[in-house]
């Protein structure tokens, strides 16, 4: 994948479109995320060290500036607390997840349901299986995490 290039396409999108859609928002911190939490080793050579650094000052902002715009984005707030936990060791429980999704019903969003998988894998299975068939449909770096989280392959 081309990081730098789909840095600057979302960011572009994000500071000229005056409502950018949430996963531009999403897709931009997950990437950001990435970069700032792997080993320089893992990332093309084009990537710095500079580069994931600052991508650990961006994340939290691009989460924080998405949340601005859309309060009651699921996908948004799920993500704000995962990679707390995740990097910070926040915690982040299976019933805080449920909450979110009780909190922000009218948001649609299957994707809380990859972390709350992990903890019971029978009565989200037919999540998973949905979570599955979105991230092959578009495989952004989002959708590549969840599929390997949940151990799922594209047809």
């Amino acid at each position: 994948m081309d990081y730098a290039a789909a840095i600057e396409q979302y960011e572009a999108e994000i500071g000229s479109n005056p409502l950018p859609p949430v996963e531009a928002f999403v897709n931009l911190a997950f990437i950001y995320w990435q970069l700032a939490t792997e080993p320089p080793f893992a990332f093309p050579a084009d990537i710095s060290d500079t580069f994931s650094v600052n991508a650990g000052n961006r994340f939290g902002f691009v989460l924080d500036k998405g949340i601005v715009a859309y309060p009651d984005s699921l996908e948004l707030h799920f993500w704000q607390r995962y990679f707390a936990h995740v990097l910070f060791g926040e915690p982040f429980s299976p019933e805080a997840c449920e909450e979110l999704l009780d909190r922000f019903k009218a948001d649609e969003s299957l994707t809380p349901y990859f972390f709350l998988w992990l903890y019971d894998k029978t009565t989200f299975a037919p999540q998973r299986l949905a979570l599955i068939d979105i991230a092959c449909a578009c495989l952004t770096e989002k959708n590549r995490y969840i599929l390997a989280v949940l151990h799922g392959t594209c047809n």
